[in-house]
């Protein structure tokens, strides 16, 4: 008798738990649906454009992030010259200014830096000689 008391006291109190958590879940998910609703249309417009923007900046700054943050070789820095080229004479709503070094010697490696615009997008690329890097060519290369 007293194991049948036991269980059917277990039963209940795991029941309450249960069923006291589901209440909560489903005040929980009602709060959120409140929420989301209670947002003025035009936020959430701005928000879409916003990751419109950025992930139309992140697809446009990828074809230059490459030539970042190590040193290239002047074949390299041709490349990325003929690219910024083409895409200033293809793209004219988007030019890239280039800074710096635009005719890379053979007996140097290069730094690319960028700067961007107020929407994130590359608009100029800064390109030095590597100060660290030893001349090209030199046997401890």
């Amino acid at each position: 008798m007293k194991r049948k008391t036991i269980l059917v006291i277990t039963i209940t109190i795991l029941t309450a738990i249960i069923l006291t958590g589901c209440r909560n879940q489903e005040e929980e998910n009602t709060e959120e649906v409140t929420r989301i609703e209670n947002v003025p249309p035009e936020d959430i417009v701005d928000e879409v454009e916003e990751i419109v923007r950025s992930q139309a900046a992140q697809m446009f700054n990828s074809r230059w992030q490459g030539f970042a943050h190590t040193p290239q070789t002047p074949a390299s820095i041709r490349a990325l010259l003929n690219q910024v080229n083409s895409n200033n004479t293809i793209d004219v709503n988007r030019p890239i200014e280039l800074t710096g070094i635009t005719e890379p010697s053979n007996a140097n490696m290069y730094n690319v830096n960028f700067e961007y615009d107020e929407q994130g997008f590359i608009n100029e690329i800064n390109i030095t000689i590597c100060p660290i890097c030893p001349p090209r060519g030199n046997p401890l290369q």
